[in-house]
């Protein structure tokens, strides 16, 4: 786990312990080779407001690769219901419609409670929706929050 080395300590043992729950379960960890060309084609074609990448300053760009992943390995269509968990003010939400046109929601505690056209305030681990209402999740990196039993519904 050669990632983990520039973390502080407290950090890297919560990942590890993160990291060991998923392999507990019914996830698999695979290593994902990424094109550093391919990253700067996105951020070029990404819409992301001025206030965002000055909000996350020297981590924008980690910020920004985390959603480029999530796209890379979601594989998503205009016929995709996706769920943006702890989205706060990302632009991810937005940046998923504007390439795919399809359905994206974002979640998180700091909206007003319900669904509110896409917006949605609540508990991400009780979310007011049926079974099998989404096609895809995505919650960088807010998913070290969740408990793994609420990713299955």
């Amino acid at each position: 786990m050669k990632i983990l080395e520039k973390f502080p300590i407290s950090d890297s043992e919560k990942i590890i312990d993160c990291l060991k729950s998923f392999a507990d379960s019914t996830f698999r960890i695979i290593e994902y080779p990424l094109s550093r060309s391919e990253f700067h084609l996105y951020l070029k074609k990404a819409t992301y407001p001025e206030t965002y990448r000055k909000g996350f300053g020297r981590f924008f760009h980690e910020k920004a690769l985390e959603h480029f992943v999530s796209l890379k390995v979601l594989t998503l269509d205009k016929q995709a219901v996706v769920m943006d968990v702890a989205s706060s003010a990302s632009p991810f939400p937005d940046i998923v419609r504007d390439f795919y046109g399809c359905v994206c929601y974002r979640q998180d505690l700091i909206y007003p409670k319900g669904v509110h056209q896409y917006q949605v305030g609540g508990d991400a681990c009780a979310l007011p929706f049926p079974n099998n209402s989404f096609t895809h999740f995505t919650s960088a990196p807010s998913w070290l929050q969740y408990q793994l039993q609420e990713f299955h519904r």
